[in-house]
């Protein structure tokens, strides 16, 4: 069964809670050390939606804890 991680990135980048490693929207993700740092000023909205594309790629948990 494929799953399509690029819808999940997309639903996981446009939400205002809590999400996949336990990140907020307004963190980044830092792809070398596969965890989410603060993001400042406009680098946020970009932040979000690259966030969950990270932890997609990184083979962390799976996004909805399965």
């Amino acid at each position: 069964m494929k799953i399509s991680w690029s819808i999940i990135a997309i639903a996981l980048g446009l939400s205002t809670t809590v999400v996949a490693g336990g990140c907020k929207t307004s963190e980044c993700c830092d792809k070398e050390a596969n965890k989410c740092r603060t993001a400042k000023g406009a680098n946020q909205a970009y932040c979000s939606a690259e966030k969950a594309k990270c932890y997609v790629g990184a083979g962390l948990k799976d996004p909805f804890g399965g």
